[in-house]
């Protein structure tokens, strides 16, 4: 899956490296600006045996230049870029049943794409509330029937846990009255 992202090149800085076979090569230390993402300044190493169109763009570019980048996960999950044109325009892949993708000037836009929201929304956080709440019912089942000296099963941990979980919901859940009952205490106890 590809997806589009425009910079601006802050610094691009031409660096020379050998193989461990001794071959030299030359990669570009690109420092950029992330228009697609609130304009974070990020860097990339470009090397020469990744997108030799992205390469050559790239090593004659200046500060101030924009470009709309097309980039996809390689098959360890890292972002490579595939395509790059000059400006700030909107690309569109072949669809991946054609082989590669090659990207295709649509149309000239001068707004960019509005990054996506990494926060949560309310309901993804009350969900993770859910799921605390769960968990720290579970983890307080597990030492209150500790206590009892006895290995408890797990349904008796789950039952138990259900009913923490319900009390902090303020929900009734009709359960069993425990078997055991408090000890009476006399009323002398000094207040």
């Amino acid at each position: 899956m590809s997806n589009q992202m425009q910079i601006s090149v802050i610094n691009v800085d031409i660096g020379n490296a050998t193989t461990k076979t001794g071959k030299d090569y030359k990669f570009l230390d690109l420092t950029y600006k992330n228009l697609s993402f609130q304009g974070k300044v990020e860097s990339k190493k470009i090397m020469p045996f990744g997108s030799k169109e992205v390469m050559a763009t790239l090593e004659t570019a200046v500060k101030g230049d924009v470009f709309t980048l097309l980039r996809e996960k390689d098959k360890d999950g890292y972002w490579q870029w595939i395509s790059i044109m000059p400006g700030d325009i909107q690309l569109e892949t072949a669809p991946p049943s054609s082989g590669s993708a090659v990207p295709a000037a649509r149309t000239t836009s001068t707004a960019s794409v509005s990054p996506k929201s990494t926060y949560e929304t309310a309901e993804e956080r009350a969900k993770k509330q859910v799921y605390i709440i769960r968990q720290s019912s579970i983890s307080a089942a597990v030492a209150l029937l500790k206590n009892d000296k006895k290995v408890a099963s797990v349904e008796e941990v789950v039952h138990t846990a259900k009913l923490f979980e319900a009390y902090v919901f303020g929900v009734n859940l009709d359960a069993d009255v425990p078997t055991q009952k408090l000890p009476e205490y006399d009323e002398d106890i000094p207040m």
